[in-house]
């Protein structure tokens, strides 16, 4: 938007949502009196998702807001859910008219015209690098994903919740809004009347298991993809009971050139499992336990160090020259009913042009 005007945000006239699909109808009034650029203008819907386990106890799960239905009303997984090109997509219908003009706009199921308009006008890469979009993530499959959670890569400091702003471009809502300057001394009062697809809403999760990759041709094998089918496993470790520190930490078996490729995060709930050969002794299976990742450190060879909240294995007596063998590391994912997915606020953002509009006939 323009440094030189003035940028004004309008509250919707409803104070609660949900998801329900009871709450769906939005409406704004633009005051009449000044000059908006609506081709700059936006809604602006607050989201806040968080997970939690079947205790109730959150944690913080590789999560990313998408729709839970396509257009027409299918159900679809967490895999299969549909990556909207447009954040236009999740509005269903809209109404715009004006106090001395009438009706100015009337677009009926915004939602399918726009999601098969921007996939003609955009580009995949135009969809990922947009940051006001509905579901801010890297459309291929992706190791970190996330429009709701901050992710600490490296080092000891903890990932975080963040509450996440969509943004819905007025302009391509309505072929009217790419209008900038919308006169409100003429028009008087303005309002536009939403219907938004909030019971659509769905707060999906990306597991490490659910990273590896089917081979790519027939010809394919798994040992083809050494380094993407391994993103979920760490190296032997050879125990030393003089050391029980090095116990806590593990190393990946795959390679990362960058430790913000990787799809493991500080602070992130995870599921051990390995088999372990005592000295002299047969390999036998150590039950799972659950631990969280308080550092990561990447290595020389561009392995990462993963450095657990306590010793693994707890529940098998280890003993020195022992091998744990080479393991899986599982996330911790939230069944949908154990987590939230709160809008927490509606508005109207746009660009006061003029505060003042000029005196003139209504033409």
């Amino acid at each position: 938007m323009s440094s030189l005007n003035q940028i004004v945000k309008f509250p919707s006239e409803q104070s609660q949502f949900d998801t329900s699909g009871s709450r769906n109808n939005i409406d704004f009034v633009l005051p009449g009196g000044a000059v908006y650029d609506l081709s700059r203008s936006y809604i602006a819907v607050t989201v806040d998702a968080r997970s939690a386990d079947a205790g109730a106890s959150e944690f913080l799960a590789k999560s990313f807001l998408s729709m839970g239905n396509s257009m027409d009303g299918v159900a679809s997984t967490s895999v299969s859910a549909v990556h909207l090109p447009t954040a236009a997509a999740i509005v269903k219908n809209c109404h715009l008219a004006s106090q001395n003009f009438g009706k100015l706009s009337d677009i009926r199921r915004v939602d399918k015209y726009s999601f098969t308009k921007s996939q003609y006008s955009t580009t995949t890469e135009d969809q990922r690098n947009d940051v006001g979009q509905f579901n801010s993530r890297v459309v291929e499959n992706s190791t970190i994903a996330g429009n709701l959670n901050e992710y600490n890569t490296y080092g000891t400091e903890l990932s975080r919740y963040r509450t996440h702003d969509i943004r819905i471009p007025l302009k391509d809502l309505m072929p009217y809004c790419r209008n900038s300057a919308h006169d409100g001394n003429k028009h008087g009062q303005t309002r536009l009347h939403t219907e938004i697809n909030f019971d659509k809403f769905q707060n999906n999760e990306v597991s490490l298991s659910g990273l590896i990759h089917a081979p790519r041709t027939s010809g394919a094998t798994a040992q083809d993809q050494t380094g993407i089918n391994d993103v979920n496993k760490f190296n032997a470790v050879t125990i030393n009971t003089a050391t029980p520190a090095l116990q806590k930490t593990l190393v990946t078996l795959a390679k990362y050139g960058s430790t913000n490729g990787m799809p493991f995060y500080v602070g992130q709930q995870v599921t051990i499992t390995a088999n372990y050969t005592p000295p002299g002794g047969a390999a036998q299976a150590v039950p799972a336990v659950a631990r969280s990742i308080v550092q990561l450190k990447q290595n020389a060879d561009d392995s990462v160090s993963i450095t657990l909240n306590a010793d693994f294995p707890t529940t098998t007596a280890l003993a020195t020259g022992g091998v744990l063998a080479a393991g899986t590391l599982v996330d911790l994912v939230a069944s949908a009913a154990n987590g939230t997915l709160n809008i927490t606020n509606v508005e109207l953002v746009t660009e006061l042009v003029q505060e003042k509009a000029p005196q003139g006939p209504v033409t």
